[in-house]
């Protein structure tokens, strides 16, 4: 049985809340599950039912739960207006798991809509990002990246051009751009990750058909592989109506 921490600042509806969302993202609460009644919820943890109501209530608002009349409660299925999960892990040995793996741990396949491919030359930006020299080649690789054929993400991608030589010639529709790495011999293995809040420019909005200004995640990766070679630069503009970030943080081992 989870038990609440009666000392923890936060009321208890909201650890009710966390509890059973922790469940659906952990899929002990499958898609389409019925809920326990809101009764024996407040019996497994030894609150009046009004307190289990407001937490089911807000995880229904926020899309997790669907309320059925005369039936119950059920965890939402993926549809369209859905949400989806990824883990992000802090660690001192970063996940290197592109979003595609991540979301497929949870039965979720992810397709490509490829906006474009380029040679880049002479852009300082991202030739520091990758540790390289102005002069340096860099490929960049755009796509829109979508679930049941909804966008969830706008994805730019940008690779030393000297490890990838035939990226222009990769059907990345197909192939799965960390499994070309892979087998260029330059496999990520340390992910830096920064995470931030921006308002959507016209073109990501457009892309992610939401309007100008609405709140999206950007997501900038720096990848290094095994003989710590920067291999990767990656910025990924995510809606945060379609997707929910997890955090796992982990110490490192002493």
């Amino acid at each position: 049985m989870d038990l609440l921490n009666n000392e923890f600042k936060a009321p208890l509806y909201i650890q009710i809340e966390s509890l059973i969302e922790n469940k659906i993202v952990g899929q002990e609460y499958l898609p389409g599950e019925r809920l326990p009644g809101e009764r024996e919820l407040a019996s497994t943890y030894g609150v009046n039912r009004m307190t289990v109501k407001r937490a089911i209530n807000n995880l229904v608002s926020r899309g997790f739960l669907i309320r059925k009349q005369g039936s119950g409660t059920y965890v939402k299925s993926h549809g369209v207006g859905d949400k989806y999960y990824f883990d992000l892990a802090f660690t001192n040995e970063q996940s290197n798991a592109g979003i595609s793996e991540l979301l497929a741990k949870n039965g979720i396949k992810v397709s490509n809509q490829i906006l474009g491919r380029e040679m880049i030359v002479r852009s300082h930006f991202l030739a520091k990002k990758l540790g390289l020299s102005a002069d340096d080649e860099i490929f960049g690789l755009h796509r829109v990246r979508n679930i049941d054929n909804e966008p969830f993400a706008v994805e730019y991608n940008y690779l030393p051009g000297s490890l990838f030589a035939n990226a222009m010639e990769i059907d990345f529709q197909t192939i799965g751009l960390y499994d070309y790495m892979n087998s260029k011999g330059a496999q990520p293995r340390h992910v830096y990750q920064r995470i931030q809040t921006l308002r959507a420019m016209e073109k990501e909005a457009t892309l992610l058909q939401v309007d100008k200004g609405d709140w999206l995640y950007l997501i900038q990766y720096q990848s290094a592989d095994q003989e710590g070679r920067l291999v990767e630069y990656t910025e990924s503009f995510l809606n945060p109506e379609k997707v929910n970030l997890k955090f796992t943080v982990v110490k490192p081992s002493i």
